[in-house]
């Protein structure tokens, strides 16, 4: 309903009665649901549901607090004010390239921020990171009792908070991917063994949403097709139901990037629809070389000139949090076999490995920034960890830390200015106290914009931006003036209403026409 209708207070007026006829059609199962959920809460030992409620209240804070990713700034807002208040639109990208990368995440944040209301919702990924603590606390609250260091693994998610805050104020995509693939690895070799169409159906379900949401995730869909491969006497006859849920899912990724750029696998630019509003090659060939371009930081020329061991020598030395995590990853590739051969020789988790080599070359060769990589830093690294926290006595003192060093990021202002250049991430986001009972606004640049006009295109600019895809919260139609001026210069395109009001969508008009 959101790729042709506005995800507007109609949308949920027609979710509310889906809801209610799921609830009356489906209440045992889901009061049953709850029951199970409710009895494994009350199961945990008293120091884990103390853990759980500090988590939950930490992250209602930041939460509160402004949005810290500066990809809010310049799509993340725009997504989803163009999906609350007109759906999908014709040609969108032409407007700003960047919209033809909506996120499933941003559909299903569109939904959950009741523009209506005029309240500034913008926390899903708050949810899912909660969903995901509640997943590992259980986790490890069973490790305790069984002993087996998979649920270990698992259980050390909340360590990783601290970094995982700063994703959660704002609807990042990757935070879902995170804790998806921590999910799906968890249940991909605790069930590796053992065929179960239940299991089958969960392990097709997330890897396709999480596709759906991230498409560099693709080679999480490795792990329900190599299940169904060992298992396929079992399951053959569940692949209709899988394969039909799968197919619905990609039709509807093919459809929203027809609509928005006309080309069906955007940003891949191999094939496009012949419409009026396919976004032009040159434009679209200008996205994909500044995304990859993007995650070495060298401008054209610089990248043009450069060797390919040159350029992967530049890339693993980068400042910051990218020069870090790049060389954690090359670090887990090469030590990771020692690790699993000595103290995890099963076969599922070299299939774990194997996928964590093949996602690292496909992102090396498209865009290899640290972020697309982390799921599976994590779950590596928490299966490194786990080999030296597996006592209580070093488990709590680590998850203490963690979580203390969460509450300082989230109350307490710190300089990141080592860690980046950028002016918007200089410094976390902290709550302030009118935020206790008032969320902070879903942007963090200043609400002062300008009208401009371009032919026959009304627009929104931030006045006095430096950053050249800025759009903030502007009113729509927003982008850059910078960013319209410098394509004008240099590609001789200008974007043009298709109609007379927004809802017809955008073109892309020479400038000599």
């Amino acid at each position: 309903m959101g790729y042709f209708f506005r995800v507007n207070w109609e949308f949920h007026l027609a979710l509310l009665f889906v809801n209610i006829a799921n609830l009356i059609f489906s209440k045992d199962r889901l009061l049953e649901t709850s029951k199970q959920f409710l009895q494994e809460v009350r199961l945990l030992d008293l120091s884990f549901k103390i853990l759980l409620g500090i988590v939950a209240i930490l992250i209602i804070s930041q939460c509160s607090s402004l949005p810290y990713i500066i990809d809010n700034e310049t799509y993340y807002i725009q997504s989803i004010k163009w999906l609350n208040e007109y759906g999908f639109v014709k040609g969108l990208a032409n407007l700003h390239p960047f919209l033809a990368q909506m996120s499933g995440w941003h559909i299903a944040q569109s939904a959950f921020t009741f523009s209506f209301l005029n309240i500034p919702f913008n926390d899903l990924s708050g949810f899912c990171l909660l969903v995901g603590n509640v997943f590992s606390i259980t986790k490890l609250n069973a490790y305790f009792k069984n002993k087996n260091r998979l649920y270990l693994t698992v259980g050390l998610l909340p360590v990783a908070n601290v970094f995982l805050f700063q994703f959660i104020n704002a609807p990042s995509p990757d935070l879902p991917v995170y804790i998806i693939t921590l999910i799906i690895i968890f249940i991909f070799i605790e069930n590796f063994k053992n065929a179960s169409a239940s299991i089958f159906k969960v392990l097709a379900l997330l890897a396709v949403f999480s596709f759906y949401i991230k498409p560099t995730s693709v080679l999480l869909l490795l792990f329900p097709l190599i299940y169904f491969i060992i298992h396929i006497r079992v399951l053959r006859y569940e692949i209709l139901y899988v394969v039909s849920f799968g197919s619905l899912i990609i039709l509807t990724f093919i459809i929203k990037n027809c609509l928005t750029s006309g080309y069906p696998l955007f940003p891949f630019t191999g094939f496009a629809i012949n419409t009026d509003y396919t976004l032009p090659t040159e434009l679209a060939n200008f996205y994909v070389d500044l995304t990859r371009r993007y995650a070495f930081h060298l401008s054209s020329p610089e990248f043009s000139d450069i060797s390919e061991w040159q350029l992967f020598f530049h890339w693993l030395m980068l400042p910051g949090l990218h020069g870090i995590f790049n060389k954690i990853s090359i670090a887990l590739l090469i030590v990771a076999p020692i690790f699993i051969y000595r103290f995890y020789n099963k076969k599922s988790v070299w299939i774990v490995y194997a996928a964590m080599c093949l996602q690292m070359i496909c992102l090396y060769a498209t865009s290899p920034q640290y972020r697309f990589f982390f799921n599976f830093i994590l779950v590596f690294g928490f299966l490194f960890a786990a080999l030296v926290f597996n006592h209580k006595r070093l488990i709590f003192p680590l998850l203490f830390l963690s979580t203390m060093l969460t509450a300082v990021t989230i109350f307490i202002p710190v300089n990141l200015s080592p860690l980046s250049k950028n002016k918007l991430m200089v410094e976390n986001s902290t709550l302030s106290l009118s935020n206790v009972i008032f969320p902070a606004e879903n942007s963090k640049t200043e609400n002062k914009y300008i009208q401009e006009q371009q032919g026959s295109l009304i627009y929104y600019s931030q006045d006095n931006s430096s950053i050249f895809w800025i759009t903030g919260n502007a009113p729509l139609p927003a982008v850059s003036r910078e960013q319209l001026e410098y394509i004008k210069e240099r590609y001789g395109y200008i974007p043009q209403l298709r109609g007379k009001s927004l809802n017809d969508g955008f073109y892309s008009k020479r400038v000599a026409e």
